[in-house]
């Protein structure tokens, strides 16, 4: 008789990606001051112990720990490698402005990403600015800036909260600025924002802010327009993966 196909395969490598879920969703948990679901995840590693000793796979054991201690560590490692310096008073930042940007209701305020920033005229790495305006024709996708402000460590953790969103944007620094104060030294948009706004337009112009925002999301990974409570939404119905660009809607271009 041919022998009955597992269902799981309990193989080292499996082990090893069970620890690496867990090790990752652990991280993010500790962060957040989550401990309902530290001790769930903590009973769950417990468990697989207890499977792997008694069943005597040793080397799973060795795995699952080794995974385990790895996959927790790269997450204060890669915040580590992504924290900037320690600025002290006013710094002469000259930087672009990215095609990430988002307006307050009035339109009188807005957060924006800068890129290809140069502090003190060394180059570093991306600012969260916080601008104040009069309405949204004073800055533009591509308009290359300078102004001089406090340039400050982001705070990726306060409160117990993780604010991801600073990782994503690859922003450790915030500096906030009145438009007043901003010199602008013409606009050069890369093909690629060029397109990206193109689309966006269109998708706003047919389907409104709120579905636009949503398509826009699923077409190119970028969730800044969406609104909090469309956003809480997708996270509550555990589908906010759909808004990130992955392999699967890779192969549906495909």
């Amino acid at each position: 008789m041919a022998k009955q196909k597992k269902i799981f395969n309990f193989r080292p490598l499996f082990f090893g990606f069970l620890a690496l879920v867990l090790s990752i969703s652990t991280a993010k948990f500790l962060f957040e001051g989550d401990l309902k679901n530290i001790i769930f995840i903590a009973v769950c590693l417990l468990a697989l112990c207890i499977f792997c000793v008694f069943t005597k796979k040793f080397v799973s054991l060795l795995v699952l720990i080794c995974f385990f201690g790895l996959g927790l560590g790269l997450q204060p490692l890669g915040i580590m490698l992504f924290e900037g310096k320690n600025y002290v008073g006013e710094q002469e930042v000259f930087a672009k402005v990215s095609d990430d940007i988002s307006y307050s209701t009035y339109g009188n305020a807005a957060t924006i990403v800068l890129k290809d920033v140069f502090i003190n005229g060394k180059q570093d790495k991306n600012i969260r600015l916080s601008l104040s305006c009069d309405n949204k024709q004073q800055i533009q996708a591509g308009d290359i800036i300078s102004f001089s402000a406090p340039v400050i460590k982001a705070k990726i953790f306060e409160l117990g909260e993780f604010k991801s969103f600073y990782l994503r944007d690859g922003t450790p620094y915030v500096a906030e600025v009145d438009i007043a104060d901003v010199l602008v030294h013409g606009n050069k948009l890369n093909a690629d924002e060029s397109f990206r706004l193109k689309i966006k337009d269109v998708l706003f112009s047919n389907m409104g802010s709120d579905n636009g925002s949503v398509a826009f999301a699923i077409l190119f990974g970028d969730k800044s327009d969406l609104s909090a409570d469309t956003r809480l939404i997708y996270n509550s119905a555990g589908i906010l993966h759909i808004l990130a660009v992955s392999g699967l809607h890779v192969s549906f271009l495909f």
